[in-house]
C-alpha cells in the first residue's frame, strides 16, 4: 500500500515539474525575439491632412506576437535613428470613416458611413534603440505602390503624402 502511494506521490511531483519547466521554456521562447524592450503608445490627432502629436507613453515589457492584418494600407510611417537612417516602416490604420446605423419610423434599417476629417487616434510602435524621429504618411490616390511598402530608395513625394513626424530628441 505504500509502495502504491509514494509511486503516485513520485509521479505528480514529476508531472509538476514537467508542466514547471514546460511553462519556462515556452515563456522564454515568446520573449526572446521580442528582447521585452516594450513599445510606445502615440496618441495622435488627425486633423486637414495633418497629423499632430497629443501624448506618448513607453511601455516596458512584451508585445503581442500576433500583428494584427491592416485592411486599409493607405498609411504608413518610417522610425529613423539618430544617423537618420529608416529602420522600420510598416503600415498603420487610421479610421477616417464611421460607420452608422439608422432606423426609419417603419423599422428598416439603413446606415452609410461619414467621412471624418478630424479625429485622434492612437497607434503602438516597437521601442527602438536610437530612435529619433517617426514620419508618417499616407499614399497618394494615384500611386501604383499603394498597398506596398515604399523601397528605402525610392522618393517618397512621388509616392506619399507627408502627414507629419513626431520626433523623440
Amino acid at each position: 500500500m505504500r509502495l502504491k502511494y509514494f509511486s503516485f506521490k513520485l509521479k505528480m511531483i514529476h508531472a509538476t515539474l514537467f508542466i514547471l519547466a514546460f511553462f519556462l521554456i515556452y515563456k522564454s521562447i515568446l520573449h526572446a525575439d521580442q528582447g521585452s524592450s516594450g513599445f510606445i503608445m502615440l496618441s495622435l490627432h488627425l486633423s486637414n491632412g495633418r497629423l499632430s502629436l497629443n501624448s506618448f507613453k513607453e511601455v516596458t515589457g512584451a508585445t503581442k506576437r500576433a500583428k494584427r492584418i491592416t485592411k486599409n494600407k493607405s498609411f504608413f510611417y518610417e522610425i529613423l535613428t539618430g544617423d537618420d537612417e529608416n529602420i522600420l516602416t510598416d503600415y498603420f490604420e487610421v479610421p477616417v470613416n464611421l460607420k452608422y446605423d439608422n432606423y426609419t419610423q417603419i423599422g428598416d434599417i439603413k446606415g452609410g458611413f461619414i467621412a471624418l476629417n478630424e479625429l485622434d487616434f492612437i497607434i503602438r510602435l516597437p521601442r527602438c534603440e536610437d530612435i529619433k524621429e517617426v514620419r508618417f504618411f499616407k499614399y497618394n490616390s494615384n500611386s501604383k505602390l499603394e498597398g506596398s511598402l515604399p523601397a528605402k530608395s525610392q522618393p517618397m513625394e512621388d509616392a506619399a503624402t507627408f502627414l507629419g513626424a513626431v520626433s523623440f530628441e
